[in-house]
């Protein structure tokens, strides 16, 4: 009897992010995060992709069950979607600005183990993601000091990705891609600092980098930063080069590793 091939994973990414319809009827955050992941991965697996906000997070401390008119808890979306799409491997990427109040200090283990507490302890989480969270704080707790690495634990059906401090600081990672995706071969007059130590670089860089696009580039894209921020991330990443260092940055390595 032949050996019944695995089915191919499908990924859900629940990413720290507002979703909206842009002018041409579009998803412009699934299109980011589409763009972002065929970039590092080929061929590209299923991916669904969902917008998150910090708020749902932080909802995940109420009582199990507990519902606010204003946010729907992260557990509560993820069985909801779940259920839509059937997805097999459930990825929540969040920013670490804005900070969680009930998460004490400003650290990346505090924060990544605030979810996995909570996936575990909560029962609308699925059964596979619940069992996942519970492994990988076991092996946070027995390693914790250990870079999680490729293979270290396996990959499983859960991972969380921390963006430091947000996911706009990938695109500090090559000022030169994303001039020339701005239709310059120089700076122009009043362009401004990528400086990686911002906490803010999408006011202080990228709102400002946008603004001096060139005509052409500005007429294709449309919008500004804060009227279109999807779309204007998702064509630098669309228009970068294969050795651009957008895909070296530790977001980037990080999703290349959990799509395998």
């Amino acid at each position: 009897m032949a050996a019944r091939r695995a089915a191919p994973l499908s990924f859900g990414i629940f990413a720290e992010g507002a979703t909206y319809t842009d002018l041409r009827g579009r998803d412009a955050f699934a299109d980011l995060w589409k763009t972002l992941c065929r970039r590092l991965k080929s061929p590209l697996p299923e991916i669904h992709v969902f917008g998150i906000s910090k708020a749902q997070i932080v909802a995940l401390r109420d009582d199990v069950g507990a519902q606010r008119p204003d946010r729907e808890p992260l557990d509560l979306f993820l069985q909801r979607m779940h259920a839509r799409h059937g997805f097999s491997v459930a990825v929540v990427a969040f920013d670490r600005i804005p900070l969680n109040q009930h998460v004490p200090g400003d650290c990346m283990r505090r924060e990544v183990n605030f979810i996995l507490e909570r996936f575990h302890a909560r029962a609308l989480v699925p059964d596979p993601f619940r069992d996942e969270a519970t492994r990988l704080l076991d092996h946070y707790r027995m390693h914790p000091e250990e870079p999680r690495g490729t293979g270290r634990p396996p990959r499983g059906c859960l991972d969380v990705i921390y963006m430091d401090p947000m996911f706009e600081a990938l695109f500090l990672a090559d000022e030169p891609a994303v001039l020339r995706s701005f239709g310059h071969k120089r700076r122009p007059k009043d362009w401004p600092a990528f400086d990686v130590h911002l906490r803010n670089p999408d006011q202080h860089v990228l709102g400002p980098a946008v603004d001096r696009a060139s005509p052409v580039i500005r007429a294709k894209v449309r919008g500004n930063f804060v009227t279109n921020k999807h779309g204007w991330a998702q064509w630098i990443l669309a228009h970068a080069a294969d050795d651009a260092g957008f895909f070296e940055h530790a977001i980037a390595e990080r999703l290349r590793r959990v799509l395998g």
